[in-house]
């Protein structure tokens, strides 16, 4: 083949491919302005539909990534680009990424999980790791909780999924548990009756149901009580911290005494 032929042979080719490399580019961005308007409108219809903070913002991103995927083979397709073997040459290199990053992919999978079954959602109150706080994000990797000291705890969502979750908002009250103690010199009705003013003094203090009083155990040294009481979750280190104020001034006030412990030294001199 001589040089004119050569360059008559590229313009052909050139000539032939010029209609499918402009319809790709149009293909390209008129899909992406597609991509860009149904995103919207389907984040705008979960919004109306009220659906939950978490799936308004990992339902539309998977609906980008689906579509612009899309878009992208519709165009390698139009540059005449076998789409199977693009496929395959795609799927062994997601494997060879897959296997390098099992750990991300187990989180993403954990999260889908966590956003499908839902046992929480953005703004309850979850104890999870050790942490108390609440939910602030769940992403698509990582839940994000955000404590009563105001930190931000990042925790991978198959952590999430492989332990104990508990969900202090999901019935809207929950029971305060608070243990107090009292000599045994002192009168167990007394103490009672105290506990009992106490817990219907706070305003935050559910009355129905009403608060609970009962002797929890004897202790070596003390007569412990269970003071138990109703309130929303919102409310629940100022009940706590409230509740063991007054304990303290009331008792004092009544000279009930709190036992703390005591130790007796013996001192025996020799000759």
């Amino acid at each position: 083949m001589d040089y004119q032929e050569m360059i008559d042979s590229f313009l052909e080719a050139l000539v032939a491919f010029v209609p499918k490399l402009i319809v790709g580019i149009l293909v390209l961005i008129i899909g992406m302005i597609l991509t860009r308007i149904l995103v919207k409108l389907f984040k705008s219809y979960l919004k109306k539909r009220n659906v939950d903070k978490s799936l308004i913002t990992f339902l539309p991103s998977l609906l980008r990534f689906v579509l612009i995927l899309a878009v992208l083979l519709t165009a390698i397709a139009i540059f005449g680009v076998k789409v199977t073997a693009f496929v395959a040459i795609l799927g062994a290199a997601g494997f060879g990424v897959g296997m390098a990053l099992q750990g991300s992919l187990g989180n993403f999978a954990s999260g889908v999980l966590i956003l499908v079954f839902r046992p929480f959602k953005i703004g309850d109150i979850i104890t999870l790791q050790g942490k108390t706080g609440r939910v602030s994000d769940i992403q698509i990797f990582n839940t994000v909780l955000r404590t009563y000291q105001n930190e931000l705890v990042i925790i991978p969502n198959a952590i999430v999924t492989s332990n104990i979750i508990v969900n202090i908002s999901t019935e809207g009250l929950v029971r305060l548990d608070l243990t107090y103690g009292i000599s045994y010199a002192d009168d167990i009705g007394k103490a009672k009756s105290l506990l009992r003013e106490i817990a219907e003094g706070c305003e935050q203090v559910l009355k129905d149901p009403e608060p609970i009083v009962a002797v929890r155990t004897l202790n070596n040294s003390s007569v412990e009580f269970d003071l138990m009481v109703w309130i929303d979750p919102e409310d629940m280190l100022g009940v706590r911290h409230f509740i063991t104020e007054q304990v303290k001034r009331i008792f004092d006030q009544h000279e009930v005494s709190i036992p703390f412990p005591q130790m007796d030294v013996h001192h025996f001199k020799e000759d």
